[in-house]
């Protein structure tokens, strides 16, 4: 039998998921704060380390919150709040959809088109 166990940061009695999902493996710290940099084309922070561990210095934490960048994700490798915070923001796109839903067929053709050439370009 799989265990289940609340997921993180959730209350009791609120969704669960398989124990088995809730390990992931996305690399250390330096591979993640290497990837965020290179996906959000930023410059990495100056980082001071304490017994081989990062530190939350003052510099530290304005760069995480100028850059908006995931806690849970950079240090501890959780995917859960970052995909929960994408999901609401995406909500704001519903709106969007509404629009996309009125076209004719031929526009909507042609703005897939533009997506996908755009996501091919990055």
């Amino acid at each position: 039998m799989t265990n289940i166990i609340p997921i993180l940061g959730n209350a009791p009695g609120l969704p669960t998921v398989p124990e088995t999902h809730r390990h992931y493996e996305f690399g250390t710290f330096k591979e993640r704060l290497a990837h965020t940099c290179a996906l959000f084309e930023i410059d990495p922070p100056k980082i001071t380390y304490e017994d081989g561990e990062p530190t939350l210095t003052e510099p530290f934490m304005q760069w995480i919150g100028d850059h908006n960048v995931n806690m849970d994700w950079l240090f501890g490798g959780s995917p859960c709040a970052m995909l929960r915070e994408w999901s609401k923001a995406r909500s704001l796109e519903r709106e969007e959809l509404k629009a996309i839903r009125a076209l004719d067929p031929s526009a909507r053709a042609a703005l897939l088109k533009k997506l996908q050439d755009n996501a091919i370009s990055e």
